[in-house]
């Protein structure tokens, strides 16, 4: 339950998206995630939706600690990952246990890295591995929720959402990255012509 509020944008609206899929069910009130003590309306999801919701909330952000870790930044990224080592390694477990091929997880730093040494290719390239990995993320839990009608669907959205985030990770990070002489996507991929067509592509 802590881990929920590490929650990030793009689980934050899986969890939405998988919400309006799932068969509906009675509204509960059930303590919030931040403030315990205050009751809030919350609409249940199916036990497996929310197993991979917990799960794979907790596998992603492992995958982006250890992208960190192989950038060689950010000391907390190693903290994080020894003091929730075991908590990682249960969700991969559950993830495994509800089917979905945790290799897309566990890869994503190495995929992201040969992406990357591509060096100044467009943003779609750049940001091909996480595009895929979150479109597998959509459309199993799409499958979990009993939506195998949707699954094109899904997995467009989810590919959409993977490009849209690696390009704001790209943006907030660009200055640190560039003052640290490491790699960024959109210094990357606009070389000598500028930031601002390379925003417009984004």
């Amino acid at each position: 339950r802590p881990m929920a509020l590490l929650t990030n944008y793009d689980q934050t609206l899986l969890a939405l998206v998988l919400a309006g899929l799932a068969p509906a069910r009675a509204v509960e009130a059930r303590a919030c995630t931040a403030l315990p003590w205050r009751n809030v309306a919350v609409q249940p999801l199916p036990p497996a939706v929310r197993a991979f919701l917990a799960a794979g909330n907790l596998v992603l952000i492992e995958a982006k600690l250890r992208d960190d870790v192989a950038d060689e930044r950010r000391v907390t990224a190693r903290l994080g990952l020894w003091l929730l080592r075991r908590k990682f390694a249960a969700a991969r477990v559950r993830m495994q246990a509800l089917g979905f091929p945790l290799s897309m997880v566990t890869g994503l730093p190495e995929q992201q890295h040969r992406a990357e040494r591509h060096g100044r290719a467009d943003l779609a390239t750049f940001a091909a591995p996480s595009a895929e990995l979150l479109a597998q993320v959509f459309v199993h839990g799409g499958l979990l929720a009993g939506c195998r009608d949707r699954e094109q669907e899904l997995e467009g959205l989810g590919a959409a959402i993977g490009r849209a985030v690696y390009v704001f990770d790209a943006i907030v990070d660009h200055d640190e990255d560039r003052r640290a002489r490491r790699f960024n996507a959109l210094a990357a991929a606009a070389g000598a012509g500028g930031l601002a067509p390379v925003l417009l592509q984004a």
